[in-house]
């Protein structure tokens, strides 16, 4: 039965007027009760299948990183990066900021001078990313160097940085900082990131020597937070909203005369006042200045870069003292003769060059009885 001219404008006119009970009419029927099961089926495969596959990315960036590190090239220009802020701060600073090379960045310079080794049987990379522990005279002034941190990675194209937060129980302490370089998704296909960890150094300024030291220890930011102004632009968390925008040319182009007007901070905390944790927690939060002082110099690339007076026990007692056992001159897993010898070789070249090398841990116990796989 065909419909009328004039019930068809009033039907047309009624689906205007009254579109909700028209969509509820058709959902309630057979057909559109039908149609809503599938829906909510498909979307249910589908969540099934995204969480499966957050999950997956999830352990596996946990486990072995963002992913594959960048080529050579490409890391030799990302670490030449790096090293150019961290200098600039310094210079901008006059000399009262220092850095220097910590965990698996110190592990590779030490074995190779450079974020990977060629061996014969594999290539050797002891980390993805690159780990930093930053010198200030005070936690406000460390306030200052962060900012102007975050704020030149990220003019430089560095995706994503955060303040972060090592102590769970002090909200306000934003002592590290760390950079994504690649991916425009938060550690998702991310070539590599920066670690920056800050750390307190009373010595007078352009002193690094022990004997002219205040204090006979540097150490973690203080509990008590006296003296450190809160941002207004740092949220109480370490990692929700706390994206730096590159706009904030007054940061990057941070004077030495801002950071020189911070005050020092000569006198011993507190036995109690100093935060014990990571990643000074093998020292209950105050680390002996004679792992550090006088810096010395490592290699990565064709960079010389500051690395600390002992290197091989800061390294081993660094985060909790995670290298302290076995041999760290070596990589874990079967090495061949060939492996060995050119770890051997590289360290000696190293060393000959004036750098620190694995030398000393190869050439004592346990990596001196350590036997190639057959």
């Amino acid at each position: 039965m065909m419909m009328s001219h004039d019930d068809a404008v009033n039907a047309g006119m009624y689906v205007v007027m009254h579109p909700v009970d028209v969509v509820i009419t058709a959902l309630s029927s057979a057909q559109g009760k039908a149609a809503i099961r599938g829906a909510l089926q498909a979307t249910r495969k589908v969540a099934a299948l995204a969480a499966v596959l957050f999950t997956a990315f999830y352990v596996w960036y946990n486990i072995w990183g963002e992913g594959p590190p960048p080529p050579a090239p490409l890391f030799e220009r990302i670490v030449g990066q790096v090293c150019d802020v961290l200098d600039g701060v310094v210079k901008r600073s006059g000399e009262r900021v220092e850095w220097f090379i910590v965990e698996g960045s110190l592990l590779a310079a030490l074995r190779y001078g450079r974020m990977d080794g060629v061996l014969d049987s594999r290539v050797d990379k002891p980390d993805h990313d690159i780990d930093i522990a930053v010198g200030t005279r005070s936690e406000e002034e460390w306030e200052d160097v962060r900012e102007s941190l975050l704020a030149e990675f990220e003019a430089l194209g560095w995706t994503w940085c955060w303040r972060k937060n090592t102590a769970a129980d002090i909200d306000d302490r934003l002592d590290k900082i760390t950079c994504e370089y690649g991916g425009r998704v938060p550690l998702i296909m991310s070539w590599t990131h920066v670690d920056i960890h800050n750390y307190i150094t009373p010595g007078p300024p352009g002193a690094r020597d022990r004997e002219k030291q205040a204090l006979p220890f540097v150490y973690s930011h203080r509990r008590s937070r006296s003296g450190v102004r809160a941002s207004s632009r740092v949220p109480p968390w370490s990692l929700v909203s706390t994206r730096v925008p590159a706009t904030d040319e007054r940061m990057v182009a941070m004077g030495a005369d801002r950071i020189r007007s911070k005050g020092d901070n000569p006198s011993a905390p507190h036995e109690d006042d100093v935060y014990g944790g990571y990643p000074f927690e093998y020292w209950d939060g105050k680390m002996p200045i004679d792992l550090i002082y006088p810096l010395a110099k490592c290699r990565l690339y064709s960079r010389t870069v500051p690395c600390p007076n002992k290197t091989l026990k800061l390294l081993r007692l660094w985060h909790g003292a995670e290298h302290a056992y076995g041999c760290i001159g070596y990589p874990l897993g079967d090495l061949t003769a060939s492996d060995m010898a050119i770890i051997r070789e590289r360290s000696e070249q190293l060393h000959a060059a004036g750098f620190r090398s694995m030398r000393d841990a190869l050439n004592m116990e346990p990596c001196l009885s350590q036997q190639p796989a057959k």
